[in-house]
């Protein structure tokens, strides 16, 4: 059986980025998963500003822009970004990571400019 856990970053709310896990693993990995991802949407989090519609400054819309999925036979996360057709596209500099830090790391360093532009 192939089992993926799938983390989804995106923009929303008022200059907050979210994230959302998709499988249940054991407490002490989910805990170890979410205070990295918090760990890096507290160093990456955007202005209050951003993205708001042009027409009614009070609506922010969300953007998700990096996914990463955890296939378990392998042990790895497979990296993708989404590109302007909204669709997920794997991330060609390191399709994979062996880590959740390593995906963070990934994206933080945003090689091609896909995630952050």
């Amino acid at each position: 059986m192939l089992f993926i856990f799938t983390v989804i970053f995106a923009y929303c709310g008022v200059g907050r980025l979210a994230y959302c896990l998709t499988m249940t693993f054991h407490d002490l990995e989910k805990k170890r998963i979410e205070k990295a991802v918090e760990a890096f949407l507290t160093m990456r989090r955007p202005p209050a500003h951003i993205r708001p519609q042009w027409d009614d400054p009070s609506k922010i819309h969300k953007y998700p822009y990096a996914k990463a999925t955890y296939v378990k036979r392998q042990g790895t996360w497979k990296i993708y970004w989404r590109r302007q057709d909204l669709k997920w596209h794997g991330y060609e500099p390191n399709p994979t990571a062996s880590s959740i830090e390593g995906f963070l790391q990934v994206v933080d360093a945003d090689v091609y400019h896909c995630f952050f532009g």
